[in-house]
């Protein structure tokens, strides 16, 4: 199992880049980029009317447009986990925004039911309850947790959440997001936009951006995915389990790059 991060160490995180400089006004790469060679998904990270600063992929990474924002291999960066497979910081104005994808490999894992589903969202949002200290609220409600989308043949499980934190805790500002889960046969990638909750906004419409750019073989059935089944404790379990392990790996990732400074 992927060793967990605590929120603690996320906090940490965040005030070691807090003192980081502000970033260049460059524009972000137009290209996709394959970010899980397992499974081939890819991802662009071009967002209109933003600045992006690509970490993960490394070879993404460019010095001018990530000014004052240390490289993965760089001595100075924290340590995040080996399997975060993407982590970039997507900016607008006062509001960042912060993209994270990681996967989990397991036998035929990614042709999810909707009981099944439901507990992946529950584990996640029990996981970050716990980091946290609160429990994030979700947009749907507890009787619409998720919605499915298709980009193109793709099947895409989608869900939205906020979190309330006291005023100057450095964890609000990655405490709320945009979540996403895509499968494959025998894999689950979930990739994440966080923010501070009243920018909620605007990691909806990067999330929608970057999304639309979504490419992976259809290994899965996509109308069965998501769909109503009768199953049994066992798998439902089993896929909380993988929900847990993938938050460890997201918070680990979750650096915030904020500027020094503000006006």
């Amino acid at each position: 199992m992927i060793p967990p991060v605590s929120a603690r160490i996320l906090a940490q995180l965040l005030l070691f880049l807090l003192a980081s400089q502000a970033l260049a006004q460059s524009a972000p790469s137009a290209q996709s980029h394959v970010v899980d060679p397992q499974t081939g998904l890819s991802l662009g990270f071009q967002v209109k009317a933003g600045i992006t600063c690509v970490v993960v992929p490394e070879n993404l990474y460019d010095p001018e447009a990530c000014e004052g924002i240390p490289s993965r291999g760089s001595s100075t960066a924290p340590s995040v986990e080996k399997s975060l497979q993407a982590l970039a910081v997507l900016r607008q104005g006062e509001a960042m925004v912060m993209l994270t994808a990681s996967s989990i490999s397991r036998p035929g894992i990614g042709q999810m039911r909707e009981q099944q589903l439901r507990g992946f969202i529950e584990a996640t949002m029990a996981r970050l309850a716990e980091d946290f200290g609160t429990a994030p609220r979700l947009a749907g409600g507890e009787d619409a947790p998720y919605t499915l989308q298709r980009i193109g043949e793709i099947p895409v499980a989608r869900w939205e959440y906020s979190t309330e934190l006291k005023a100057g805790d450095p964890q609000e500002n990655v405490a709320s997001g945009v979540a996403y889960l895509v499968p494959s046969r025998d894999s689950l990638t979930i990739i994440s936009f966080n923010t501070h909750k009243q920018y909620l906004a605007v990691a909806r419409d990067f999330g929608e951006q970057v999304m639309s750019t979504l490419k992976l073989p259809l290994t899965v059935d996509a109308a069965g995915f998501g769909a109503s089944s009768v199953l049994d404790a066992s798998p439902v379990a089993i896929t909380a389990l993988v929900a847990s392990s993938l938050i460890f790996v997201l918070l680990g990732g979750v650096w915030l790059w904020w500027r020094r400074g503000r006006g």
